[in-house]
């Protein structure tokens, strides 16, 4: 079931152009990066990724588009990029239809430009998704002692700050409508039971992990279990810079490439802490910050588990691992240039 989302309020930020054969290379290293990172359930879907990133390659748009602008702080392709595969495809047989006047039309330019645009559409056509902005609503069931009702609510976005994300959410709603006999489930009381929900994750969904999952917890009626944030990127390589808690990853890009995927999860059931993240420390939030972990973790009393991998291609994997070592995690690192 997907809701209608609102629209985001994203901050500029500066992209470069990387066109021609550099375009292609680049999304060719990129997919090969986030195929070789075995991403789980948490992340965006892996496919569905890869679908797109596939449709913006040269061979496919056919000239149609001059390359792909790549966001300088995580590396990965623009927002406006995904939305324009993701709107070429939803439009293809349309499009493909309007176009069918003029096809087998030679003698002009025009008329070349028209034929490339067909085998573009009609490529699109072939894939069977593209990574989309969405959010779906799963009833799990209704506890029968309490009267809540049960739901998995999962976010798949580019947030504000470039990132792929898949937010995860195990929660219950205690409302006076889960008390009916015969509730129609999926009637009207589940999409408004949606709209809720989905209006409350969208207002949280650029915090933090833990800050998530205070935030919803502090929500009337509400019960969390776990949340779950499962990042793409950043993907580093000249002219990437990422900023906050990635970015002191820069200096083991070297003049090669490295990727990375994070996955962050509070959770009730977790007995003990876990941190394999060798990029986040708390020291590098704010006082303000520091104190509203504590009243979370005091409060709502779940476990926290930071983790992230990542994949190399001829960048610094030795300087990376020392730094793994020192901070004592254990992190999976694939090396493409051994596949």
């Amino acid at each position: 079931m997907d809701a209608s989302k609102p629209k985001a309020k994203r901050r500029a930020v500066k992209g470069f152009p990387l066109t021609g054969a550099a375009a292609d290379e680049y999304l060719r290293i990129l997919s090969a990066s986030l195929d070789r990172a075995h991403l789980n359930d948490f992340y965006p879907p892996a496919e569905n990724v890869l679908a797109s990133l596939f449709a913006m390659m040269s061979t496919v748009h056919k000239g149609l588009y001059e390359g792909v602008c790549v966001h300088e702080e995580t590396g990965l392709p623009a927002y406006n990029e995904f939305i324009r595969v993701e709107t070429d495809w939803r439009n293809a047989r349309e499009e493909l239809a309007s176009l069918e006047k003029w096809k087998g039309a030679r003698g002009e330019g025009i008329y070349e430009k028209l034929a490339a645009k067909r085998a573009y559409l009609e490529k699109l056509l072939t894939l069977p998704t593209f990574f989309d902005e969405r959010m779906q609503l799963f009833f799990r069931k209704i506890d029968p002692k309490t009267r809540i009702a049960l739901f998995r609510l999962v976010l798949d976005r580019i947030s504000t700050t470039g990132y792929l994300e898949r937010i995860t959410v195990d929660l219950g709603q205690e409302a006076s409508l889960w008390g009916r006999k015969n509730l129609a489930l999926d009637g009207k009381d589940v999409v408004h039971c949606q709209d809720v929900l989905s209006g409350l994750i969208y207002r949280f969904s650029t915090l933090d992990v833990e800050f998530l999952f205070f935030q919803l917890s502090r929500q009337p009626h509400l019960t969390v279990e776990r949340v779950i944030k499962g990042r793409v990127g950043p993907f580093i390589f000249r002219g990437v810079a990422p900023q906050g808690l990635e970015a002191g990853m820069a200096r083991f890009a070297g003049e090669g490439h490295l990727f990375t995927a994070s996955l962050n999860v509070a959770d009730v059931g977790q007995a003990a802490d876990a941190e394999n993240d060798p990029f986040f420390s708390e020291k590098a939030l704010s006082p303000e910050a520091r104190n509203q972990l504590r009243e979370s973790r005091e409060e709502c009393r779940y476990g926290i588990l930071r983790d992230r991998k990542f994949v190399t291609l001829n960048a610094g994997k030795e300087e990376l691992q020392r730094h793994l070592d020192e901070r004592k995690t254990r992190n999976v690192v694939y090396d493409l240039g051994a596949s």
